[in-house]
């Protein structure tokens, strides 16, 4: 009897060694499972915050698009008032010349 209470106590201390030694090893487990946790948090509060922006960027898409059209319109009045000009000043030193 005294032979089986020496190796219970034995195995006792072995798994009181063996936890000691195991729990640093998984606190630690803990800690990085509850950082990874976290960082998702984080990465999902930035997917939303870029999907909320998402229908603002295309508003200012469409008005930068409407906008250049604009200046291509301008341009092209502009271009097209430069002809006729030249037009004119050619008619015009036709006629002195005359």
């Amino acid at each position: 009897m005294t032979k089986l209470t020496t190796e219970i106590k034995n195995d006792t201390k072995t798994v009181t060694q063996a936890m000691t030694n195991t729990l640093p090893a998984v606190e630690k487990g803990v800690e990085v499972i509850t950082d990874a946790g976290d960082s998702f948090e984080a990465i999902v509060g930035a997917v939303h915050e870029m999907a909320n922006q998402i229908p603002d960027i295309s508003t200012t898409s469409e008005e930068l698009s409407v906008s250049a059209e604009e200046v291509s319109v301008s341009v092209l009045e502009i271009a097209t008032g430069s002809h006729i000009t030249s037009d004119n000043i050619e008619a015009i030193a036709v006629s002195m010349n005359e």
